[in-house]
């Protein structure tokens, strides 16, 4: 690791990165701040972000990937952790209970990924609905004047949207919305009613929103609970002219029903994430002409990275003032069960 600055708070952070990753999200600037706040070993050379530095066990912050698992032994050995920080949009996997026993706050940071994928939703929907694409790859091919007929040109404008998910990401997207003048549809049954009418949406049962949406934006956070909750009794909700994307994760839809549907040409489609990726040569939605395709990037901007990296630094500034961080959100027991990251060893 690089070597570790002197600082007086006296606080030791183990950023568990490689120089790639984190140059991504720590600019000079934020950088400088950190350092400025704290004793810092990382990032790592090649290789040397693969598993948890020694260092772990005599930090007070450990930032590290999502996903990576802490085992509970290596909690036990670190008597002054109270901070672990995910650093690529979803939790670490190991003991929440003990963590909370041991007084340690768990955080992921995809708070920071909201705006940029609520952008891509947006761009997604208005290129299936003026048909962007379509006429897009008709006019790079030399004997086709036009894509399809007109009968599925739509404008954006007064549409009835449905949100599956009420959080940070259709949040963002709700604003970028807002100049469409959209009648709202949320589903959320973590939400309670009440703040999703004071946000300025009705709320609406499943069933209700797939009927009534002319676009419906699959944005829940994916859970034990909500697998295949679009299956094909969901999807066959759906009109001729709605547009259904798929912006969280695939988890949340049957890809075999939705393949089936769209191939029958039921309703039209736009997905950036996908049940496996990349997604495999020959795969089947790679010839259906009704769906628009992103390669998940929605959320991977440049911009996403450093909120990234600016938000740890905020709220390790408020670590040090011992008050609660608000640009990270904190993983629950519960939400940590939910999301499959929840561990015992």
């Amino acid at each position: 690791p690089v070597a570790v600055s002197s600082a007086l708070s006296g606080v030791r952070v183990v950023v568990q990165l490689g120089r790639e990753r984190y140059e991504q999200l720590f600019d000079a600037d934020t950088d400088a701040r950190l350092r400025a706040l704290a004793d810092v070993t990382g990032p790592f050379a090649a290789g040397g972000a693969a598993g948890l530095a020694p260092e772990v066990t005599r930090a007070d912050v450990l930032f590290l990937p999502g996903g990576t698992h802490v085992p509970r032994s290596l909690l036990a050995e670190a008597p002054r952790l109270r901070w672990i920080g995910d650093t690529s949009g979803g939790p670490p996997r190991l003991d929440y209970a003990y963590a909370a026993e041991r007084g340690i706050v768990v955080t992921d940071c995809r708070r920071a990924f909201s705006p940029a994928v609520g952008e891509m939703a947006l761009a997604l929907y208005l290129a299936v609905l003026r048909d962007v694409v379509v006429h897009d790859r008709a006019l790079h091919t030399p004997d086709l004047p036009e894509g399809v007929d007109k009968e599925r040109n739509q404008e954006a404008f007064g549409r009835t949207i449905g949100f599956v998910g009420f959080g940070g990401i259709a949040r963002s997207l709700q604003r970028f919305l807002a100049p469409f003048d959209p009648r709202l549809l949320v589903h959320d049954p973590f939400v309670p009613d009440a703040a999703i009418r004071a946000a300025g949406a009705e709320p609406a049962a499943l069933d209700d929103l797939l009927r009534r949406a002319d676009a419906i934006f699959l944005l829940a956070v994916p859970t034990s609970e909500n697998k295949t909750l679009l299956g094909p009794a969901e999807l066959d909700l759906l009109r001729r002219d709605s547009v259904l994307l798929v912006i969280s994760r695939s988890w949340l839809v049957d890809e075999a029903a939705l393949i089936e549907r769209l191939r029958a040409g039921r309703f039209r489609a736009a997905m950036d994430v996908f049940d496996v990726e990349p997604l495999p040569p020959g795969h089947a939605y790679r010839s259906l002409p009704n769906v628009v395709l992103t390669p998940h990037r929605a959320g991977g901007t440049l911009g996403s990275y450093r909120r990234i990296g600016r938000g740890l630094v905020d709220d390790l500034e408020r670590f040090l003032r011992s008050e609660p961080p608000t640009d990270n959100a904190v993983v629950t027991l519960e939400a940590a069960r939910l999301q499959g990251r929840l561990t015992s060893d």
